[in-house]
């Protein structure tokens, strides 16, 4: 066949890929009777495009969707250009070689009765690595509550051709199913194939959107390949892939299961596997050194590779000459790694790096996706210095093309250890420039709307970190400067709203701060705020006066939200004594927040021979005698300096306490600097 002549245009009698009425349209007929699907449609760029489309076309914006973390990047994509909210779940995970297995039947129920909204699921089957869910199942719970799923069948285009396969979507009963049939079964890359069946779903919709994101020019020979590739395989599939299935078997069954390289085969979830999928786990050498061992040495290219693992892909051009050398290699390499011929190296993985990752709480966006994708207001910064910052883009290993971070999460101390560790292996991360820095959102003050006429100035710090000192020399020299100030300690132990907090830090609810809930605590210092608003300074501030504070509501946000240590939970926190103290009480919010930094260990000193404000004797109060504490204060402290564009003033330089002096002397400048902007 010469491909040049078939490179055609919608002449007459070539039929129109986006009115498919003649030849297209009967070669999508004869894919979807091979397939067993209502209706197929032909994919010119690719499964990437199937996938925005269906979900573009089944949900409106605001909609949410079952989404589980391992989906691929296209999944995120659509929801970022269709403003489409995610319920996340995470799949059970291969902690040892670190990628996600099946999605359990009970996370999906779980999550359908905490978010009855849900109207549909996504769901990647079978994965990269050639683990699979219960599809079938997961389409009847669905389905019995009225909701739909589509299938990323990615690598899956080949299941319907042998039984010893996993069960294909389609027969499954999913409503939409994407493959790429370039990936397995032998079609030009670029080229996928979308399936629909069922009444849950608007196939119009879904196909205006196909319209709409593909090429108005489609290629045919890009079109011929799908049908030739599908064709072959409907009449030779099932004998290439019992051979393969039938080889991965063999070898597993033969294998010497201690060796430094060995054959994955799924035991645990009970869920099929696609023995398509020769992926390796590698002990003592690295799984990138093995990939390219093998392209150098034996001729053979791998999929992908890992940390600990590497991807053999089968497909349908696959021979057993062809599996006979994989596996030759295999058993040479592992024979030169235990004679020495190869040296071993530490494993490059440690299992409990995956144990200390939750993407579902990584993945949790705190400005919605497409608000961040679409912002112009970014900076790169160098992977160490963006832990707390917000992500602008996504942050990808590749492949298998699964997110770490989405636009609008914030970057996490474990999701920044992993990609560091990733990194450091020379592992491919879509999204960290060769500098090994990544897009992040520019820091800017959140919610400091200005709502009164003059302005209110908090100095804000852990104990013992010199507030007083600072705000008392801020006053002196604004009343010198003829400013019209008042100062203000919190809490005001000599007023009766304080008597609460005076409890509180007594310990008389308990000793330990951690014991006692950060919403009940917020509530005693608030009520002192609201008293001190009413009785001292209201009018002041509202005729242009400056108020100078030390502590504020900013010390609630630092000593009670340290104490929660679930991301999403110190956000809702967060956001509701937002909400209590600025709404509710209607307290002036800040116009200046300045953090004197001083680390714990430096801290601790200082407050070592300090007296109890309260009694004036030496016993601390519960937060100055839990170390504990104050460390999560302190790190709470750092972060909410990023998230509301606090003023940070480091006072300490080169494990030296700065004096008094310099500390006073950056503050006034930033002030003086700040009056000559306004």
């Amino acid at each position: 066949m010469n491909w040049y002549d078939d490179d055609l245009t919608e002449i007459p009698g070539a039929d129109n890929l986006h009115d498919a009425q003649g030849i297209i349209a009967q070669a999508q007929q004869k894919l979807a009777q091979i397939y067993r699907s209502d209706e197929a449609a032909i994919l010119v760029n690719g499964t990437t495009t199937g996938i925005h489309s269906a979900i573009l076309g089944t949900f409106s914006p605001g909609g949410k969707l079952l989404v589980p973390t391992n989906c691929h990047r296209a999944v995120f994509g659509a929801m970022a250009l269709g403003r489409i909210e995610a319920v996340l779940i995470t799949p059970e995970i291969e902690t040892e070689m670190g990628f996600a297995k099946s999605v359990g039947v009970d996370r999906v129920k779980k999550a359908l009765i905490d978010h009855p909204e849900i109207i549909g699921m996504i769901l990647p089957n079978p994965t990269y690595y050639g683990t699979t869910s219960a599809v079938k199942t997961i389409a009847t719970i669905l389905h019995e509550q009225g909701k739909f799923l589509i299938v990323d069948e990615a690598h899956g285009a080949h299941l319907r051709f042998n039984d010893k396969l996993p069960l294909d979507a389609v027969a499954a009963g999913a409503d939409v199913v994407i493959q790429s049939t370039h990936k397995i079964l032998g079609s030009f890359t670029q080229s996928s194939l979308i399936h629909f069946q069922g009444t849950l779903i608007d196939i119009p919709k879904i196909k205006s959107f196909l319209a709409l994101l593909q090429s108005s020019s489609p290629s045919y020979p890009l079109m011929i390949s799908v049908e030739a590739a599908v064709d072959i395989a409907y009449e030779k599939g099932e004998a290439i892939f019992e051979a393969i299935h039938n080889a991965h078997c063999d070898y597993c069954q033969k294998q010497d299961n201690n060796a430094p390289i060995i054959l994955y085969q799924e035991n645990e979830t009970n869920q099929e596997y696609d023995r398509s999928k020769w992926l390796f786990h590698t002990r003592g050498v690295s799984g990138t050194e093995i990939e390219t061992l093998l392209a150098k040495a034996y001729g053979i290219q791998c999929e992908m590779s890992g940390l600990n693992h590497f991807l053999a892909m089968t497909g349908i051009g696959t021979t057993p000459e062809d599996i006979k050398r994989l596996t030759q290699a295999i058993d040479d390499i592992n024979k030169k790694i235990n004679t020495g011929q190869i040296k071993k190296t530490p494993d490059p993985v440690n299992p409990a790096i995956w144990e200390n990752i939750n993407l579902e709480k990584a993945l949790q966006t705190e400005r919605p996706l497409w608000e961040a994708l679409y912002a112009s207001d970014k900076e790169t910064r160098p992977l160490n210095q963006s832990i707390g910052r917000i992500a602008g883009d996504f942050v990808i290993p590749y492949p298998p093309g699964i997110p770490l971070l989405f636009p609008g999460s914030r970057v996490s101390p474990e999701i920044a250890a992993y990609l560091d560790h990733l990194l450091s292996h020379d592992v491919a991360v879509v999204g960290i420039d060769e500098k090994n820095e990544l897009r992040l959102l520019k820091k800017e003050p959140a919610k400091m709307e200005k709502k009164h006429q003059g302005q209110l100035i908090v100095i804000e710090g852990v104990d013992g970190s010199g507030k007083q000192t600072q705000t008392k020399l801020l006053y002196e020299r604004l009343l010198k400067a003829g400013e019209k100030v008042m100062k203000i300690s919190y809490p005001r132990y000599d007023k009766k709203s304080s008597a609460m907090v005076k409890l509180y830090l007594e310990g008389a609810f308990g000793k330990d701060p951690s014991t006692i809930s950060p919403y009940i605590a917020s509530t005693f210092y608030a009520a002192d705020r609201y008293a001190s608003y009413k009785e001292d300074y209201e009018d002041f501030l509202n005729q242009g006066g400056l108020v100078l504070v030390d502590r504020y509501t900013t010390s609630n946000m630092v000593h009670q939200a340290g104490k929660i240590k679930d991301q999403a939970e110190r956000k809702r926190f967060l956001d509701w004594l937002w909400d209590f103290e600025f709404n509710l009480y209607q307290l002036p919010i800040p116009d200046r927040v300045f953090f004197l930094n001083i680390p714990p260990e430096i801290n601790q000193k200082l407050i070592k021979n300090r007296k109890n404000k309260i009694t004036g004797k030496q016993q601390k109060d519960i937060h100055e005698s839990s170390p504990e504490h104050l460390l999560d204060a302190y790190n709470s402290a750092l972060a909410l300096v990023e998230e509301y564009g606090w003023s940070e003033i480091n006072c300490v330089e080169e494990n030296v306490l700065r004096s008094v002096d310099s500390i006073h002397q950056e503050i006034w400048k930033s002030i003086k600097e700040s009056k000559t902007n306004d």
